[in-house]
């Protein structure tokens, strides 16, 4: 067991401020928690006090995660929109070839790959913390 000072209580009551008002916490559950991480005297007592709140770095890595989602979907979106007026300029200027009608379709299915991937990676580091 190992015993906890001031400063790792305070660390602790800071923490719990911040959920407050954050609004995850009530008047009643915060007080009842603070209570609790002024008796403790382990550490055991202090992640007892934060049980069932998110930590900071899982909120720091959703957000993270999200900005990610939505910059690669406007990319992808952009992506989309240039790939189709290339073609449009492609059929214009040679006609509907069969290399334009595969090509053109095959470039945008790779890069949509290529960014869904990177979107699955980021969920997949998500997860882990």
């Amino acid at each position: 067991m190992t015993l906890v000072g001031d400063r790792e209580r305070e660390r602790t009551a800071q923490e719990l401020r911040r959920h407050y008002v954050a609004g995850r916490l009530d008047d009643a559950e915060l007080s009842e928690r603070l209570e609790l991480v002024l008796r403790a005297r382990s550490r055991w007592e202090l992640a007892y006090a934060l049980r069932r709140l998110p930590r900071v770095e899982e909120l720091v890595g959703r957000v993270r995660h999200g900005a990610l989602v939505a910059l690669l979907g406007a990319v992808w979106l952009l992506l989309t929109v240039a790939i189709v007026v290339a073609f449009v300029a492609w059929v214009a200027a040679h006609g509907a070839t069969l290399a334009g009608l595969i090509a053109f379709p095959l470039v945008w299915l790779v890069s949509s790959g290529v960014l869904y991937r990177r979107a699955a990676l980021s969920r997949r580091r998500l997860r882990r913390r």
